[in-house]
């Protein structure tokens, strides 16, 4: 993942989910509503644009910033509430 183009919020999710093992981040994700976390796979991993995923899942540019953020917000909250029980 290309760092220069993260938020300071984006970049404090990244810092913190390094310190939950594995496992337990991926299980966070897998628990992320479908289309979020599949956005969420498409733009963090695999790099796409909006663009392109709004065109393979048939919805808006818009819709897939959306719901990308909704997945940011969701995960940070995922992760903030498991460092806080560590």
């Amino acid at each position: 993942m290309d760092l220069s183009s993260l938020s300071d919020e984006d970049l404090m999710t990244e810092e913190k989910a390094a310190e939950i093992p594995l496992p337990i981040l991926m299980k966070m994700i897998s628990t992320l509503p479908e289309t979020q976390r599949l956005i969420l796979n498409l733009y963090c991993i695999d790099g796409l644009s909006h663009n392109e995923i709004a065109s393979l899942l048939g919805i808006k540019p818009k819709t897939s910033s959306s719901l990308l953020a909704k997945a940011k917000r969701l995960l940070n909250e995922k992760v903030a509430q498991y460092l806080n029980t560590k």
